[in-house]
């Protein structure tokens, strides 16, 4: 199956942080293993893996899939190493599928010695193994990943900006702060009774598919006529709006979010878009929703 008849994407949830969301103040105890989460959010990244190999086994054989995306926050590169590690296990022995992990690519980039030299390797490995499926689990950087500047500010200690209070004033819950995107027409008025400026839900779910676009085109471009798949790490309140936008055929609103569910998408939890033969299906709190593929394009 070519490239062209099989590709999707999966984004989800870091895992459970260990400071206040408010405060940056430490309020739970942190892995050992990954900073900036907690052991409980360790533990059910792990279990969430399951589907993430679930969808990998469904993909045909060929598929690379290139779990890279994250924001400049620890617990988003975290949780994706959970992902990648517990991967590595599940696939131990298994020989359709090869994993290469966060750590297994620092010590080939020190082997190699140098960013060129390391994604050559695994580029000829890629084009070695043409009937293999590859997972290549790596946290990078994407801006439209990101909380900041429109949520978070874009220094020390990075608070939640005037917008984001606005959409949830303290003591709201965390779905009223969704609704409030959701409704938003990006202006708010600010406890103080300025206006705060930000994007409309719909303005976020389109950043996150010119995000995607990028990291699929780089996959791509190691991995010419194969099937590819992406998959990032971002955050709740912006994730939402994307999941609305692809169960409602491009229109995020407070229907469609309750229609998914109403609440915030939880720490490690993920949705899924595959495009099969030219249909798109979204998967997300065990629905399933058809998409228009042009929908898909940034």
């Amino acid at each position: 199956m070519s490239e062209e008849n099989f590709k999707g994407f999966i984004g989800g949830r870091h895992a459970e942080r260990v400071t206040s969301i408010h405060t940056q103040e430490q309020v739970r105890a942190e892995s050992e293993q990954y900073p900036a989460i907690s052991e409980k959010g360790v533990d059910a990244t792990r279990e969430r893996s399951l589907d993430v190999k679930k969808t990998l086994e469904h993909a045909p054989k060929g598929t690379v899939f290139f779990f890279g995306g994250t924001s400049e926050e620890q617990r988003t590169k975290s949780t994706s190493d959970v992902y990648g590690d517990t991967l590595r296990s599940l696939y131990a022995g298994d020989k359709d599928t090869l994993v290469f992990t966060h750590r297994e690519i620092d010590a080939l980039h020190d082997e190699k010695r140098g960013v060129a030299n390391t994604v050559r390797a695994i580029e000829v490995f890629i084009a070695q193994h043409p009937d293999k499926k590859v997972l290549i689990v790596y946290p990078l950087f994407l801006k439209e990943f990101s909380l900041r500047p429109d949520f978070r500010g874009k220094e020390a200690p990075y608070h939640l900006t005037r917008y984001s209070n606005a959409l949830q004033p303290g003591g709201s819950a965390e779905h009223e702060a969704v609704e409030a995107l959701m409704r938003s027409d990006g202006i708010e008025v600010a406890e103080d009774g300025s206006i705060a400026l930000g994007p409309t839900a719909l303005d976020v779910a389109k950043k996150y598919l010119v995000g995607i676009k990028r990291l699929r085109e780089f996959a791509q471009e190691y991995a010419p006529s194969r099937p590819v798949m992406v998959g990032f790490v971002s955050h709740g309140l912006i994730l939402d709006a994307l999941t609305s936008y692809l169960a409602n055929q491009g229109a995020p609103n407070v229907a469609a979010f309750k229609e998914t569910g109403g609440k915030m998408i939880q720490s490690s939890e993920i949705g899924t878009v595959t495009i099969e033969n030219g249909e798109a299906t979204f998967e997300y709190h065990d629905k399933k929703y058809h998409v228009n593929p042009v929908l898909l394009n940034a």
